[in-house]
């Protein structure tokens, strides 16, 4: 089986290899590349292919997230994981909303950390317990205002939360294709375009 190939983006070079030294250890990983600014992340994501990016929000005195977008639409294939250092939750939204593969805190553990990297691979979403409860908070405000019904309010909840089709449909009791078209029109009521968006949207209406 191929390795999960890494590139790690951080401003700070002991950070750069405090991240090398956790995730060189971790088998089926393979980190390809350091950068540390935004324009170095996106010339080594062109050139090294990277299955994932583990970038930092805030880079000197630029955002991660003019990285993220970049590295997002020159390179769909590419999972961006961001990290950061504060509990910000319009950035992780906005993180979503450009496409990222989730969002944890610099506080996090290094298995929590190994486990994102791996599930990003996989095209899973991960974000940090504490910043998925205060987008749950702020999509509850939001929902409330959007004047969705109980079951759109249940649904995008559980997107919210984190959790796959395949899990909503058991927590349902229904046939995934039946969550499938449920989130087709969750989306069109909410004016997006996937999964990703959602928290992202709530957030904004939340505001």
């Amino acid at each position: 089986m191929l390795p999960i190939r890494v590139l790690i983006v951080d401003d700070y070079e002991v950070v750069r290899a405090g991240l090398r030294a956790l995730l060189s250890g971790v088998d089926r990983v393979l980190v390809v590349g350091e950068a540390e600014d935004a324009g170095e992340a996106v010339t080594l994501a062109d050139d090294l292919a990277p299955d994932v990016v583990v970038l930092d929000l805030r880079l000197g005195t630029h955002s991660g997230l003019d990285a993220c977008r970049q590295i997002i639409e020159r390179r769909p294939s590419t999972r961006v994981l961001v990290l950061s250092a504060y509990c910000d939750v319009h950035a992780a939204a906005e993180a979503l909303s450009l496409g990222a593969a989730g969002f944890l805190l610099k506080r996090s553990s290094g298995r929590a950390l190994i486990r994102a990297v791996k599930a990003s691979a996989q095209t899973e979403a991960i974000v940090d317990a504490e910043v998925a409860r205060r987008l749950s908070t702020t999509a509850a405000r939001a929902m409330m205002a959007a004047g969705m019904r109980d079951d759109e309010r249940n649904l995008a909840q559980m997107i919210a939360d984190g959790m796959t089709n395949a899990a909503i449909a058991a927590r349902l009791g229904v046939p995934e294709a039946s969550v499938k078209a449920s989130l087709r029109r969750l989306f069109t009521h909410l004016g997006v375009a996937h999964r990703a968006e959602v928290a992202a949207r709530l957030a904004e209406i939340g505001a």
